[in-house]
């Protein structure tokens, strides 16, 4: 049985439709752009591990799907069938794990009790509030001076030897570009998202 995928777009609909979105789900994932949106549809297609229903968000920037997940962790309470929050978003010019205790350290100082954070492997990352867990998988290669998922794609154009050209590909494009590779190809290349998906399988199962 696959997840089922539906997409929210908290900055063009109203917060009560979100609300209502997220009634309907069993998790949800913040992604910090429409890249990591595409890809983790992709993969959650071609995985086809999970059951439950996850909402997909687009934050449209870091700080964003940081400001995104708070509020969810707040909201979380009320929000009662959601038993796991996860985010995608980049390192950019620190370590991944760096990344994660800058992220801990910004909602521990909005208030947020944190406990039981982990290292999951393949740059994801988790911890616990008193209601729910949360996934952290965070892109980045060590080979690279910028963390981001554009060299996830980078490294796929690699070992995949297929031509993606990065400067003019759309994310709405992506699924027709990649849809053709075999799954343990695309995990090789995004380990962080196929491991966010494997912990949200074994959550919700």
């Amino acid at each position: 049985m696959c997840f089922k995928i539906i997409q929210l777009k908290p900055r063009e609909e109203a917060f009560q439709t979100v609300i209502k979105g997220l009634k309907k789900a069993n998790a949800i994932v913040i992604c910090e752009g429409k890249t990591e949106v595409e890809i983790l549809k992709l993969l959650a297609y071609k995985m086809c591990t999970g059951k439950g229903t996850i909402l997909v968000t687009d934050a449209g920037g870091i700080n964003l799907a940081i400001d995104y997940l708070r509020v969810f962790l707040a909201i979380s309470r009320i929000i009662k069938q959601i038993k796991t929050i996860g985010t995608i978003l980049d390192a950019e010019d620190v370590t991944p794990e760096e990344r994660f205790h800058r992220i801990i350290d910004s909602l521990t100082s909005r208030g947020i009790q944190i406990k039981d954070t982990k290292h999951e492997g393949s740059n994801l990352y988790s911890f616990k509030t008193n209601t729910l867990q949360t996934l952290i998988a965070i892109s980045g290669l060590p080979n690279y001076p910028k963390h981001r998922i554009e060299n996830h794609l980078k490294e796929l154009q690699k070992i995949s030897n297929i031509n993606i050209n990065l400067t003019s590909l759309k994310p709405a494009n992506l699924t027709n570009t990649l849809k053709h590779l075999d799954i343990e190809t695309l995990k090789k290349a995004f380990p962080h998202i196929a491991q966010l998906l494997t912990s949200l399988s074994q959550t919700l199962h």
